[in-house]
């Protein structure tokens, strides 16, 4: 699991983690904020996950509402989503000093 910044700008915290060990499938995952009429579950913040080919995104991300958002940071909601579908969590505290 790798917590890093994407290029995007302005640069938002994702995380890159392989689906299942030696399969060379892996996920990313990221938060969105929204506040205009995209904002279905009216929670203000999803998590986004997409696969990754060749080291970006490929495809269409799924979305998932977070709730309770002031509970808890972005990175808080993407450590907990990510080692709850099965990241390996080895790197969870050792992530990139840009992180």
């Amino acid at each position: 699991m790798k917590i890093h910044f994407d290029k995007q700008t302005p640069p938002q915290i994702c995380i890159t983690w392989a689906q299942a060990e030696g399969d060379g499938c892996e996920k990313r995952a990221w938060v969105q904020h929204r506040t205009d009429g995209n904002d279905w579950a009216s929670t203000g913040r999803y998590i986004n996950v997409v696969r990754v080919v060749g080291g970006r995104p490929a495809g269409n991300p799924t979305d998932f509402p977070i709730r309770h958002s002031d509970a808890i940071s972005d990175r808080e909601a993407l450590i907990a989503f990510v080692l709850g579908v099965g990241g390996d969590g080895t790197t969870a505290h050792n992530e990139d000093k840009a992180a």
